[in-house]
């Protein structure tokens, strides 16, 4: 009898206590949302907000715990970094909290700051630990092209709308200017990580890795509102930033509770292809989302957006030029493949056709009659010497019920009836059968004694015919 280790989590109960605190979390956010909206209690309402920010974030970390105790190998350590971004945003949002009740204004920089960048670096090796995508040389050129299209694509969306006004306010080093410049840059890889994710994520995975990448996206967008608010000097409020944290924090404690999250490596090994049309769409409809915005952008002047959009353009062309070849290369690997397999496939025929000849020379050899029938009783083959002995040629016998046609038995009592035919005694009792007191049928009527031996003939277990030798007795 196993005994239950003591520290170890019963299922179930903790995903219990985790969708119970999320349901505290939406509550208090709901909450938080309405009383935004009182002019007697902003302050409170604002508090609230950054209490629901840290219950989420503390809620995705146990989750992420539980998931990484539940797995082994590579998701294990995937779970633990994720656990360790959710510790280190429940960190940072505890600062801020602190800071909200100690003055109006939160400072900038500050350690929230430094706990949020550690979390975005630990999150972005999160995400690339995850055991999925391809295994093969193409599998993996073909993920790395996906990559830098949506990396590109990304940045050059970023470029037109975020990242102007963090360059404009960054002219020298210091340290305000490069927490500025750093949360538009960790949103870029994280955002262009949590879409590949999804990209790369097989059938099996994709609901729990879709909710992670979606909890990324959301993180990502509000880092960027947050770097573009104090780049801008329009001051970093919470109802700017809070809900894509929020969002993000709930859809990670949520991805971490989906059954799939927990399934065991050797239990979940199929491996996406890298080239599935939901993968294509998420990387088609990212270079569409950066040609769309190029196009409805007042006006693209700098140096510095031109040669963004011309990389996005000039990766987008490197990686349909190679799809284009790789297709050119499987299209000739499958045409010489299909013509070695016709060959093999005629060599086979002509194979069997030789084999045929030879047994239809062995047949026409034999002294005795033999032909055969289906399961229905119809003749399909006959030899020369059956055909010459009841006077039919061969082509005429074949297709004609052998029975009706050519056999009867003449016994004392007259005629005899298909029920006690050789034939349907060998279909159905599916045994071998011999008589000798059986008279076949000339086609001039003349009735001759013949000594028959039926065989049954079986196809996978299943009777399908009967072949038949008799002789002139």
């Amino acid at each position: 009898m196993s005994q239950r280790h003591p520290f170890r989590a019963r299922p179930g109960r903790l995903p219990g206590v985790a969708v119970a605190g999320a349901v505290v979390v939406l509550v208090v956010a709901t909450l938080a949302v309405a009383l935004r909206h009182d002019a007697v209690t902003p302050v409170f309402g604002v508090i609230a907000v950054d209490i629901a920010n840290v219950v989420a974030s503390i809620s995705a970390g146990l989750a992420c715990g539980w998931a990484a105790r539940r797995n082994s190998g590579r998701l294990r350590n995937a779970w633990r970094l994720l656990c360790l971004t959710a510790a280190l945003w429940s960190a940072g949002n505890l600062v801020w909290l602190y800071l909200r009740l100690q003055r109006d204004t939160i400072p900038l920089p500050s350690l929230a700051d430094a706990c949020c960048l550690a979390a975005i670096v630990t999150a972005a090796i999160g995400l690339l630990s995850f055991p999925t995508g391809p295994n093969t040389r193409a599998g993996r050129t073909n993920i790395v092209l996906d990559t830098l299209v949506v990396a590109s694509s990304v940045w050059f969306i970023s470029d037109l709308y975020v990242l102007p006004r963090v360059f404009h306010i960054v002219d020298d080093t210091e340290l305000y200017d490069l927490v500025i410049l750093a949360y538009p840059m960790g949103a870029i890889v994280v955002l262009t990580l949590a879409i590949m994710l999804f990209v790369r994520a097989p059938a099996g995975k994709r609901l729990h890795l879709g909710m992670l990448a979606l909890a990324f996206v959301a993180s990502a967008i509000a880092g960027s509102v947050y770097a573009h608010a104090g780049a801008t000097d329009e001051g970093v409020t919470t109802s700017l930033v809070s809900p894509g944290w929020l969002g993000g924090s709930l859809m990670v404690a949520l991805a971490a509770l989906a059954p799939a999250a927990t399934a065991r490596d050797d239990a979940t090994r199929e491996t996406a292809d890298g080239s599935s049309v939901i993968g294509a769409v998420l990387v088609y409809g990212t270079f569409l989302t950066a040609v769309i915005s190029a196009a409805i952008h007042p006006a693209i002047h700098s140096p510095r957006d031109v040669i963004s959009g011309l990389v996005v353009l000039v990766v987008f062309g490197v990686r349909q030029t190679l799809l284009a070849a790789d297709n050119q290369a499987l299209r000739h690997e499958l045409e010489i493949d299909n013509k070695a397999l016709r060959q093999d496939l005629q060599s086979k025929v002509d194979e069997l056709d030789r084999l045929a000849q030879r047994y239809e020379r062995i047949l026409d050899g034999v002294a005795e009659g033999i032909y055969g029938v289906d399961i229905d009783g119809r003749v399909n083959f006959v030899n020369p010497t059956a055909a010459g002995v009841l006077g039919y040629p061969a082509e005429e016998l074949r297709g004609q019920p052998a029975h009706e046609c050519f056999h009867h038995t003449r016994t004392e009592t007259g005629e005899g009836s298909a029920d006690r035919c050789h034939l349907a005694d060998a279909l159905e009792g599916a045994e071998t059968v011999r008589r000798s007191d059986q008279y076949y049928v000339r086609r001039d009527g003349s009735t001759f004694p013949v000594e028959v031996i039926a065989s049954p003939i079986r196809t996978a277990g299943t009777v399908t015919g009967a072949v038949v030798a008799f002789s002139d007795i």
